[in-house]
């Protein structure tokens, strides 16, 4: 079965454009979805969010709150953002415990449900969902591209 890595790289509702990744022939490219699903019907994907659409900063923890990041880092973000923290799916790269920080990135819960759905529709398994931020090394002043 095919292993792909997708990211959306148009908003257009009708026909989104994917730029894809081929693990296993390291192929890649950019599609429409309708084109990708008569390629590689029933694929595994791994979805990226860009950075663009999935805001991240970091947050400081004390050493103690460690085992608790989960639960605690939405409370620690609703009070800057203006929705409630309900309707956001957030994500956690992770911690760095030198500096005792962490980064966080967050989604609205239906536009990424959306993007699922999309895949899912046409017969993709959507297997893994990732923030792109999440998946850069970084160090305590700068994310390395």
């Amino acid at each position: 079965m095919t292993d792909l890595w997708v990211r959306q790289i148009s908003g257009n509702a009708e026909q989104p454009c994917y730029r894809w990744y081929d693990r296993e022939s390291q192929e890649q490219g950019n599609s429409t979805l309708s084109v990708m699903a008569a390629r590689w019907p029933e694929a595994r994907l791994t979805l990226l969010i860009a950075g663009v659409d999935c805001p991240s900063r970091r947050l400081t923890f004390k050493v103690e709150e460690k085992r608790h990041l989960a639960r605690l880092v939405p409370y620690e973000i609703e009070a800057d953002l203006a929705q409630d923290i309900n309707g956001l799916h957030v994500a956690l790269g992770s911690p760095m415990p030198a500096t005792s920080t962490v980064v966080v990135s967050y989604i609205d819960r239906r536009e990424l449900d959306a993007r699922i759905k999309a895949l899912e529709v046409v017969g993709f398994d959507v297997r893994h969902c990732y923030a792109e931020p999440l998946m850069l090394p970084a160090t305590a002043s700068a994310w390395v591209l």
